[in-house]
């Protein structure tokens, strides 16, 4: 039997996933949408989906992607939630809109279910569609929404962005969480 080595990008190199196995992630009908938009606009340009819209080149650091990541959190009015609050969010979508938690672990590589079925047991709701039905129907109207700003094949290049390049400014850019000043004020 032939082995499959499962590959994760991170720091410029490829590693091996934690888990050491493959999985398959399945997109709901938005998200498959959102990223074949997506790769029209920049993957396209290369070889990866997501690319640097100043350079058409794969992202070189996480830092240029926080600083665009806080700004369109901004134009949004969205608070601030770092880019890894968004597997709780989707987690907490699925299991409100009633999908198992078997189902959640998997698509977020998780090996057992239990921890999902503990931390999001609050949103468990009575299952009686298949899996991602619900979800889509619960949030159709904020999805709706969002396809048109999907629709939208430009992609926003600052000044800021293009300064960035071409002084190769790398500077970190501390990612703030609110919940840690309240959770530093009621322990003080």
């Amino acid at each position: 039997m032939a082995t499959q080595t499962c590959l994760s990008y991170s720091k410029n190199r490829f590693t091996d996933t934690k888990s050491h196995r493959k999985r398959w992630v399945p997109l709901l009908p938005l998200a498959l949408d959102a990223l074949r938009v997506q790769f029209l606009h920049t993957g396209s340009k290369g070889t990866w989906v997501f690319n640097n819209p100043v350079t058409q080149e794969r992202w070189q650091n996480s830092t240029r992607l926080l600083k665009r990541w806080i700004r369109a959190l901004k134009q949004a009015g969205v608070r601030y939630r770092s880019q890894y609050q968004t597997r709780h969010t989707y987690a907490s979508m699925l299991m409100s809109a009633g999908e198992s938690a078997p189902y959640v672990a998997e698509t977020m590589g998780h090996l057992d279910h239990r921890l999902v079925a503990l931390v999001y047991a609050r949103f468990v709701q009575q299952r009686d569609m298949a899996p991602g039905e619900r979800t889509s129907q619960l949030h159709q109207s904020e999805w709706a929404r969002l396809s048109v700003l999907l629709a939208d094949q430009n992609d926003i290049v600052t000044d800021a962005d293009e300064a960035d390049e071409a002084t190769g400014d790398d500077t970190e850019v501390e990612e703030v969480d609110p919940m840690d000043s309240l959770v530093r004020k009621s322990a003080g």
